[in-house]
C-alpha cells in the first residue's frame, strides 16, 4: 500500500510560526498547529467565563478523548496512559515504582538523557549495580553486548528509543524480548520517538513508556504521558505522589487505581491537556507512516545538504534514518553557532554534553548543534539553512 502524501502548503498554512520562522528545533519543542492553539485557548477562556472546574466538568468528553487518541496512535490499551507535565516526569514515575534493592542490576544504553542518567547514579548510590551498554558503530544499541549484560539479577532495564543527540532508532523491542527472557521490567524513553517514526506498544512489548507532548507531537509545553502495563502493576511500588484522581483512601488506607491513574494527579493544566489531545488528532488524522516518510526524507536531505558546506561536520551515526541531525562548524562555538543562526530567522539547539554525556563522550563531542526537521519544514528552508551556515 502506497503511504499517503502529506500536503505540505496545508500543513504550513495550519501553523503560524511558519509565517515568522524556520524552525528546525522540533526535537526542543515544535510549532504548535492552530488546532492545537485553538483548543488550549477555547478552553481558557472557557475557565475565565464560567470557572476551571466547572469548564473541565464541560469538557469531560474531550478530555476523556486524549486516552484514546494516545492510544490509537501508539496501538496500546487505555488504561496504561497516564498524562503528566513531561516526558522526565514520566520516566521517574515509571523508574521510582521499580523495587531496586542493593545487589539488584540494572541494564541500560549510552544514550540516555540526563533525567534519566541522574536517577540510576541515585539507584547506584543505594548499592544497585548499574551497567551501561554501549553503542555499535552505527550508533545504535549493541544487542549481543546487551543480551551478554542481562542476567537473572537483572531487575529493569532503562532505554532510550531515539537519542537526543543522533537520529538512530535503537532496537527496543529486540531488546524487550531478551529482558523479558530474565523476567526484567523494561522502561523505553520514548520522548525523542513519538511523533517522528512510528511507535506500536504492543509490538514493541515494554513495561513502560516515558512520552513528551511538546517535540514531535506538537502539543503545548508541559504534557506528556507514561504508558505503564497494567500487567506488571503487581511488581511496582505504590507511586510516590498520589492525591484524589490517584486512587481510593477509606477507613482502612489509601489504594492506588487500577489502571495508569495511579500515575496521574488531578491539579494539572487542562488547557495544555486539551492541546495535547489536539495533538494526537492531528496526529492520527495525518498517518504516522506519511508523517515518519516525511520526517526521514528531511532528515537525509538535511545530512546531505549540511555535508558539502565548508567547515561543517555531521555527526551521526550511519543508522540515521530520522530526524535529529547533530552538527558542529570549525572554529564555532555552538551556542554560537545557534545565536547566529537565530539571526537569521532559523531555530536550532546546542545540547551540551552534560544532557547526553555518554552518548557525545563516546563520540569525541563537548555538544553539538541539533538540527530537527519536521514534516511542516520544506526543502527550501533546508537551504536556507545551508546559505546561513556557509556565510558564518
Amino acid at each position: 500500500m502506497t503511504t499517503p502524501q502529506l500536503d505540505v502548503e496545508q500543513l504550513r498554512s495550519d501553523t503560524p510560526g511558519c509565517a515568522h520562522v524556520t524552525h528546525f528545533n522540533n526535537a526542543g519543542a515544535s510549532l504548535q498547529p492552530h488546532q492545537v492553539i485553538d483548543s488550549v485557548i477555547e478552553f481558557v477562556r472557557l475557565e475565565s467565563e464560567i470557572g476551571g472546574y466547572e469548564a473541565q466538568d464541560q469538557w469531560s468528553e474531550q478530555l476523556d478523548q486524549v486516552y484514546d487518541g494516545a492510544a490509537s496512535f501508539l496501538n496500546c490499551n487505555r488504561d496504561g496512559l497516564a498524562l503528566t507535565s513531561s516526558g522526565s516526569e514520566a520516566w521517574w514515575r515509571a523508574f521510582t515504582s521499580v523495587p531496586l534493592e542493593p545487589g539488584d542490576r540494572v541494564v541500560t544504553s549510552r544514550s540516555e538523557f540526563v533525567s534519566a542518567a541522574a536517577g540510576l547514579l541515585a539507584a547506584r548510590e543505594r548499592g544497585v549495580e548499574v551497567v551501561d551498554v554501549a553503542s555499535l558503530p552505527d550508533g545504535t544499541l549493541d544487542l549481543d553486548a546487551f543480551a551478554e549484560a542481562v542476567d537473572a539479577r537483572t531487575r529493569l532495564v532503562c532505554l532510550t528509543h531515539v537519542p537526543m543527540t543522533q537520529g538512530v532508532v535503537n532496537p527496543v523491542a529486540e531488546a524487550t524480548t531478551i529482558a523479558h527472557g530474565v523476567d526484567a521490567l523494561v522502561l523505553v524513553d520514548g520522548t525523542q520517538a513519538v511523533g517522528q517514526t512510528p511507535v506500536d506498544l504492543t509490538a514493541i512489548g515494554c513495561d513502560l513508556y516515558a512520552i513528551t507532548g511538546r517535540k514531535w507531537l506538537r502539543a503545548p509545553r508541559g504534557t506528556g504521558m507514561l504508558f505503564a502495563n497494567p500487567v506488571v502493576y503487581d511488581r511496582l511500588l505504590p507511586p510516590l505522589f498520589v492525591d484524589g484522581r490517584s486512587g481510593s483512601w477509606t477507613e482502612d488506607g489509601y489504594s492506588p487505581a487500577e489502571t495508569a491513574l495511579r500515575f496521574e494527579q488531578g491539579e494539572r493544566s487542562i488547557s495544555a491537556a486539551a492541546g495535547l489531545g489536539a495533538a494526537l488528532q492531528v496526529a492520527n488524522g495525518l498517518g504516522i507512516d506519511a508523517i515518519a516518510d516525511r520526517v526521514s526524507e528531511l532528515g537525509m536531505v538535511v545530512r546531505s545538504r549540511l555535508a558539502d558546506v565548508d567547515g561543517v561536520t555531521v555527526h551521526d551515526g550511519s543508522a540515521a534514518s530520522v530526524g535529529i541531525i547533530g552538527i558542529t562548524v570549525a572554529g564555532r562555538p555552538n551556542a554560537d553557532v545557534v545565536q547566529r543562526l537565530r539571526q537569521a530567522g532559523i531555530n536550532t539547539a546546542a545540547p551540551a554534553s552534560a544532557t547526553s554525556l555518554h552518548d557525545l563522550h563516546d563520540r569525541g563531542l563537548d555538544g553539538i548543534v541539533r538540527i530537527a526537521p519536521h514534516y511542516f519544514n520544506t526543502v527550501e528552508e533546508v537551504d536556507h539553512l545551508a546559505r546561513a551556515l556557509d556565510s558564518l
